[in-house]
């Protein structure tokens, strides 16, 4: 039909002619798939939202190859990579800023550290960066020439939503809710507007949807981030953002990863055909299958609302007199000026936690009563624990030694015993500032592994008193919160040991020879297996630590009773490989009280 004056020939006005990649469906469009104008509910925003993930892939990398200049790609710009030349001339002016390699939290993210440096080097092209909606539709990639640097993120960004009807690139118009997930976004916002200026000054609408956007860390690497970004960024702590996990992009790389293999032996020009062809059938079979993978994801979403909302109801009534006071706290997360952010989901129980508000109160209370400003006992405590483990770690290795003898246990093994000797100096010379007329245990340099640490909960133990020149009751009291932190982080590690035990289950009894050995498989599984006894002890000794603090009985039955392996064992999942049936107790390593009450 031919247009109208004044018509575009377009259907859709804002999408880039000549674009041959396919589009999501079912991601919000204005004008397309919704109306341009709609008013909803703040509690039913997510039905408006779009939701975009990004990452980082060095698996499909680009060796250097011998180009006369004659290499074009025949997708060049028309599909998920812009142009090369505009590239080219872009990545000329890229800048790695000093603030986006100093991480705000204590998180080791390859993404932050590995900005710029060298050991990409003897690669034309270190990686790709994926821009990806929350139904695994893949909508642009970007090379990466030095690590995953923060610029060529934005520039995904800007290719993705640049293709995409929503929001309209009219400055007045209302823009779409957006919201970000990034495995590095606590860093990555810093200069996210900044760099948006810089890159593309004469874009408005980008700046508009990034200062209007909202962001969250995938659900999976929050774990490696500190308390302050789990807090800030967490995206079950946020309203109508429970079912984006933000790890959509990672799902497009475990179908991605085997086509490395051979198209970093290409030259740049096919390796983007080849990306682009392959990429555009992975799209193609996520947009075909939408409708019905969406209404089953509707029909367990329901499911499991209907169950949230049982237990909703059932804690309500358990806990009617707080409901009130509950309901008036502010559900989105704080963060003032020097303080620490805070959040009214803070429930999860950590040793970094729980010591940081112990050590706040004492040094307020040294402050108040004018005390000189020193160690605090619960940092003391905290040194003791801390020994504990790696005293149990260093046991544990000794026995895995003698079973099987390596040059490599042994070295972690005397590694180990010198630094146990440095903490164990430390922490007797605090002891004795704190328990005066305590007398020391004795101290084996050679077997440091021995050593007691006369803690409140090993004396109570022994039925010996502490010093009265310490506060018996308060020093107790801190150890009991340190230990329930503890018991809480073991629950979380044994469930990961447990998990790691039986993925690494494959070893073959015997050889292709028909010979019996110590296969590589095979002394997997014993480093797995002594990791997850590992762990077990240590929760354990905080178990044992409660009880002899009073806190709790020997037989309670509570959230941490005593641990055995059987409570962690799981199906053989290499064996048996049935759809969800791979634990063999619902309640494993989790402890849950339905499982202790069933």
């Amino acid at each position: 039909m031919t247009p109208l004056p004044g018509e575009s020939d377009q259907p859709y006005p804002n999408r880039q002619p000549g674009y041959l990649g396919l589009i999501c469906a079912a991601c919000p469009e204005c004008g397309v798939n919704m109306p341009l104008s709609l008013q909803l509910p703040s509690w039913l925003r997510h039905l408006i939202t779009l939701f975009l993930t990004l990452d980082g892939n060095f698996k499909a990398n680009v060796f250097f190859k011998r180009d006369d200049g004659s290499d074009h790609a025949l997708t060049d710009g028309r599909m998920y990579f812009d142009e090369q030349a505009l590239f080219e001339e872009f990545a000329k002016m890229f800048v790695i800023n000093n603030e986006d390699k100093e991480v705000p939290c204590r998180a080791h993210i390859g993404s932050i550290r590995h900005q710029g440096t060298t050991k990409y080097g003897n690669t034309a092209v270190s990686g790709v960066i994926c821009c990806a909606c929350n139904h695994a539709v893949a909508g642009s990639f970007v090379d990466m020439l030095k690590g995953e640097v923060f610029a060529l993120g934005m520039y995904a960004q800007h290719q993705f939503l640049r293709r995409f009807n929503s929001p309209p690139h009219e400055a007045d118009d209302e823009t779409t809710p957006t919201v970000f997930s990034y495995d590095s976004l606590c860093s990555f916002i810093v200069n996210m507007v900044k760099r948006a200026k810089e890159m593309f000054p004469d874009e408005e609408w980008l700046q508009k949807v990034l200062i209007d956007s909202e962001g969250q860390i995938p659900a999976d690497h929050i774990n490696g981030h500190g308390p302050d970004c789990q807090v800030l960024w967490q995206a079950i702590y946020f309203g109508c953002r429970a079912h984006f996990h933000g790890e959509t992009a990672d799902v497009i790389w475990a179908f991605l990863n085997s086509l490395g293999h051979s198209t970093r032996q290409m030259t740049g020009g096919a390796q983007h055909d080849t990306m682009n062809f392959v990429m555009d059938t992975w799209n193609n079979s996520k947009v075909v299958r939408q409708a019905e993978l969406l209404a089953a994801e509707r029909m367990e979403a329901l499911r499991l609302f209907e169950m949230h909302m049982a237990i909703v109801e059932d804690l309500s009534r358990q806990n009617s007199d707080q409901v009130g006071a509950w309901s008036r706290l502010r559900r989105a997360p704080t963060k003032r000026k020097g303080e620490k952010p805070l959040s009214v989901y803070q429930h999860m129980l950590t040793i970094d936690n729980v010591l940081d508000g112990l050590v706040n109160e004492e040094c307020q209370r040294m402050k108040d009563e004018n005390l000189e400003q020193r160690l605090t006992a619960a940092q003391w405590i905290c040194d003791g624990i801390a020994i504990e483990r790696n005293q149990i770690l260093v046991i544990a290795l000794l026995k895995d030694n003698r079973e099987h003898p390596l040059n490599d246990t042994w070295t972690t093994i005397s590694k180990l015993r010198d630094t146990l000797n440095t903490d164990l100096k430390e922490f007797r010379d605090r002891q004795r500032s704190i328990h005066p007329h305590l007398k020391l245990s004795a101290l084996d340099v050679d077997e440091a592994e021995v050593t007691a640490v006369q803690l409140p909960s090993y004396l109570s133990k022994r039925r010996r008193h502490l010093a009265t020149g310490a506060n018996a009751t308060e020093l107790k009291a801190q150890e009991i919160q340190i230990r329930c932190a503890q018991a809480n982080e073991g629950i979380l590690a044994v469930q990961a040991a447990s998990l790691a035990l039986t993925a690494v289950k494959k070893a073959r009894e015997l050889d292709y020879r028909g010979q019996g050995g110590k296969t590589c498989s095979e002394r997997n599984l014993e480093k797995a297996n002594l990791m997850k006894m590992h762990e077990i002890t240590i929760y354990n000794t905080a178990h044992a630590a409660l009880v002899a603090l009073g806190h709790m009985e020997e037989d309670a039955d509570s959230l941490y009773r005593f641990l055995t392996v059987r409570d962690t064992r799981r199906k053989e999942t290499h064996l048996h490989r049935v759809r969800g049936g791979s634990r063999l107790f619902d309640g494993t390593a989790l402890i849950s009280r339905e499982t202790d009450h069933g």
